[in-house]
């Protein structure tokens, strides 16, 4: 059964020309980015009062138990893997962290293990619904840009969806990342030099006729995106934590949360905002600077090697929405130096989550955040864990430590 198709129509941020819901754009002619209209909040009400229910429940899995709020006009021709629902756990203080910490602080975070999905990124988040929105509107052939797990996700969505795709990733990428990419039957395109040149050479692939689903930029992959803040909301019996922190490159994780709770916000089922925090390492943080500098443009930066690769972005396409989200809650940023990524790692693994360096720049940055007395209520916060350990290819083997 489909659904009304107007409510997809696209609107450029800074010129405000729409276009129809069927047009196969992924930027205005203006050059502006496009962006999804939010649904009703009516809609979003009867969302959450059916999902209440003990049947649905058992019949609406995973992160398409959103349809009604996605850019889906058959939701039932879906095709999928059961993604989303990740689980929303505990984690205890460790480290500096917990000789600190005093009362419910002593808990820790909670932890949004988001490295469990299928691709094994929170990538897949935002390619799920990207790619059953594409086929509805009968693409073809599409490229994009990835610094890895971007590229691995959309690839992987890609063959579930019968879509032909090339991906277009640093050389310099973790091999395991690259490696999934081909697996999946996608066409890899190697770029030698930083992360900015895969972009560029993918945005002039797309001039060849394919529909370019650059994931910083495309709509319906933030649209995907927003199902974060919709499961966490319900994770915690039906309310917004104090605090959330992301890993932030392109800030689409944290953009797209951001999004998803004003949904819930404007259709009265929260209160306020969750206080929203940008983590980055000091080989590329923008973000940042920008925020500690009030700068309402994301400032220029000399990048640095960084085992962070999934977020060492220097001037992200939504760099100026990511600054609004975050300036917006409340929140803010935190840089994490270099060197504490890997120890951080190793402190994180021996809690039980093995995860990729750039999801520990959120896990480390939370940790100074904390111990700096910037949560009201430390185990009120909501971390999110962005990629799995096994694809990064760099890890030091050296002996335990008790």
């Amino acid at each position: 059964m489909g659904v009304d198709e107007n409510r997809f129509s696209l609107t450029c941020a800074a010129c405000g020309r729409t276009y129809g819901p069927r047009k196969r754009v992924w930027r205005c002619e203006c050059g502006g980015l496009l962006d999804l209209n939010p649904p009703a909040p009516q809609l979003v009400r009867d969302t959450f009062t059916a999902l209440r229910s003990t049947g649905a429940r058992r019949e609406a899995h995973g992160l398409w138990r959103y349809a009604p709020l996605l850019p889906i006009a058959h939701p039932d021709e879906v095709r999928a893997y059961g993604e989303g629902l990740t689980p929303l756990t505990r984690a205890r203080a460790a480290g500096h962290a917990a000789r600190a910490a005093k009362g419910s602080a002593a808990l820790g975070p909670l932890l949004k293990l988001d490295y469990l999905f299928p691709s094994g990124s929170f990538k897949d988040r935002g390619s799920a619904v990207m790619l059953n929105r594409l086929r509805e509107l009968d693409v073809t052939d599409l490229v994009e840009d990835s610094s890895g797990n971007a590229g691995a996700s959309v690839a992987t969505y890609s063959a579930r969806n019968g879509l032909r795709c090339a991906i277009f990733a640093p050389a310099s990428a973790s091999r395991g990342k690259l490696a999934q990419v081909a697996q999946a039957g996608a066409r890899l395109v190697a770029v030698p030099g930083p992360r900015e040149k895969a972009t560029e050479e993918a945005e002039e692939a797309a001039k060849a006729g394919a529909y370019y689903a650059g994931h910083n930029r495309n709509p319906f992959f933030l649209a995907g995106m927003k199902t974060w803040a919709y499961e966490v909301y319900e994770q915690l019996g039906g309310r917004a934590p104090g605090d959330c922190v992301f890993p932030v490159g392109g800030g689409s994780m944290l953009i797209g949360a951001h999004r998803g709770f004003r949904d819930l916000l404007a259709a009265g089922l929260i209160s306020r905002l969750p206080r929203l925090w940008a983590a980055q390492t000091d080989s590329c943080d923008p973000v940042a600077r920008a925020i500690a500098e009030g700068l309402d443009h994301l400032p220029p930066v000399d990048k640095r090697p960084t085992v962070a690769e999934g977020i060492a972005l220097v001037q992200p396409p939504r760099g100026a929405k990511i600054l609004a989200a975050i300036r917006e809650t409340g929140g803010g940023a935190v840089t994490v130096p270099e060197g504490d990524v890997l120890p951080a790692a190793g402190e994180l693994a021996r809690l039980g989550f093995f995860v990729e360096p750039t999801s520990v720049a959120a896990w480390a940055g939370c940790t100074r955040l904390a111990t700096t007395g910037r949560f009201p209520d430390p185990a009120d916060v909501v971390v999110t864990l962005t990629g799995s350990g096994l694809k990064f290819r760099d890890w030091p083997v050296v002996a335990a430590t008790p």
